[in-house]
């Protein structure tokens, strides 16, 4: 046992040292002992007392090399989503002081960071490809999953092992129940996977890591990075206008919190103009060059609904996302890439070809095809949805029947309002979110327009299926969440089983 005498904050960090958890155990503050275990309301007032501590004492204790991880997988899980119960709380303070008891081994990355309200996905799943296709260890980022939670940390264009999460959330775990008995707020659950993901990403030396935020970029929790390579900004709309501001400006100030002294920008080019300003000025203020796609060099040759192909710059490319804004997508995408080249990163033609020609992700207009054709999108905001429709408008995809469900705080009458004015027949469900929207409520704005009908989730193909016409499609839609629980019964369905 160690004791530290003097100012709290150069000795509250805990775990500093290889396999050793520091715990404090006494604080001395006038006289009066403060137990290390303070919690719930009285936490912001036992940081202030430790604050202002004159000793700390500490036990040091040191686990032993090859120690048997007796966290499971499950465990590690279940750990993770039970966090949920500390809310989504913007801001860097429990994130940097998280990574700092982990060794500060986000700021070893060379990251892509892509903030926006749409469209971001897609762009780190190209640059992710073109990376990995130019023999680049790639890692990446990305949220939410659809259909296993190790989407969202990606090596290589693979899911993290098992036992790598695993162990990448043991060190983390130890570390934020560190920070709680320091006074410090529990980390949040988005958090928690960051952190995680940092881990695992610098445990596999990886050479370059794309990396999604989760809600803005300015007070995302990923924002804990100091310089990454490019920044880019995708699709901005409205959306999470309760956390990010109700404009479309306050919104692109809060995705521009991401841009950095010394990274390039990339911003997409079909922006609205307040929003595209915003970008572009503090681009200039951080002294950051900010780069758009130039879309007088690209030229749409083949759309259909497996995707599309088009010339930029004198180079043909495939790519398997369908829809004009995937188009945009992927000219951002190469914008990011041309930035990576002049900052000397070896990616040939060659690399991006085949790179946007293999990269693929769920939920996003996927195609389905079999006894009745199914598409699955994820688009769960006004422009998402709108975007949506456009797609199946180009396409000459008519009177689907629409399975929807979304969350109560989207802009749920104009989505739903736009996808059932084009539906044959619309099934209203409910997603498993605490944010969700009842399905009567769906039903009841989507009658305005079409036959609507409510079912469980585990009924709505069914129903769907019996309403739908021979050579028919069935579109699930309005929300990533409701992506996830029905895409492998629609697969399911359309093997025949």
């Amino acid at each position: 046992m160690n004791t530290f005498d003097g100012d709290f904050k150069q000795s509250e960090r805990c775990g500093r040292q290889k396999n050793q958890i520091i715990l404090p155990v006494i604080i001395i503050t006038s006289g009066r002992n403060l137990s290390q275990a303070q919690t719930g309301t009285n936490r912001a007032k036992a940081q202030k007392r430790l604050q202002s501590a004159r000793f700390v004492v500490y036990f040091y204790v040191r686990t032993q090399k090859g120690e048997k991880n007796a966290l499971t997988y499950e465990d590690a899980l279940s750990y993770i989503h039970n966090t949920l119960k500390f809310g989504v709380k913007p801001g860097l303070e429990r994130i940097r002081e998280l990574m700092d008891r982990l060794g500060g081994v986000q700021d070893g990355l060379r990251c892509v960071h892509i903030a926006g309200t749409n469209g971001k996905g897609s762009t780190a799943t190209m640059i992710s490809e073109a990376l990995m296709a130019a023999g680049y260890k790639t890692g990446l980022f990305t949220s939410p999953y659809i259909v296993d939670f190790r989407e969202r940390i990606q090596i290589n264009g693979e899911y993290i092992e098992k036992s790598a999460l695993v162990s990448a959330v043991k060190r983390v775990k130890a570390a934020a129940d560190a920070m709680v008995s320091c006074g410090f707020e529990h980390p949040t659950e988005f958090e928690l996977i960051t952190a995680a993901a940092f881990l695992a990403f610098a445990e596999q030396k990886c050479d370059y890591v794309v990396l999604e935020t989760g809600l803005g970029g300015r007070l995302d929790s990923t924002n804990v990075i100091k310089s990454p390579e490019v920044c880019v900004i995708t699709s901005i709309s409205m959306d999470h206008m309760n956390v990010l501001g109700d404009t479309i400006e306050l919104i692109a100030s809060e995705k521009a919190g991401i841009i950095k002294p010394g990274a390039d920008t990339v911003l997409y080019a079909d922006n609205p103009a307040s929003a595209a300003e915003i970008i572009r000025r503090a681009a200039a203020d951080a002294g950051s060059r900010c780069f758009s796609p130039d879309m007088g060099r690209l030229k749409i040759i083949s759309e259909d609904i497996t995707g599309s192909r088009f010339e930029y710059g004198g180079l043909l490319i495939r790519i398997n996302f369908a829809g004009e804004h995937q188009i945009k997508n992927a000219a951002t995408a190469l914008c990011a890439i041309e930035r990576l080249r002049a900052r000397g990163a070896r990616i040939s033609d060659e690399d991006i070809t085949r790179g946007f020609a293999a990269a693929r992700i769920p939920a996003r207009f996927e195609v389905i095809e079999g006894t009745l054709r199914v598409i699955i999108d994820g688009g769960h905001n006004e422009d998402g949805v709108k975007t949506l429709c456009a797609s199946l408008d180009a396409l000459g995809i008519e009177r689907p029947t629409v399975i929807m469900g979304m969350l109560r705080d989207k802009a749920y009458e104009k989505c739903i309002s736009m996808a059932a004015s084009r539906a044959g027949a619309f099934i209203a469900v409910d997603i498993d979110n605490p944010r969700a929207l009842g399905r009567s409520e769906v039903k009841a704005v989507a009658a305005r327009y079409t036959a609507a009908y409510d079912a469980e989730k585990d009924g709505a193909l069914a129903l769907a299926r019996s309403l739908t016409p021979p050579g028919g499609t069935i579109l699930i839609c309005g929300s990533l969440y409701l992506a996830s629980e029905l895409r492998e019964a629609a697969i399911k369905m359309n093997k025949g089983g």
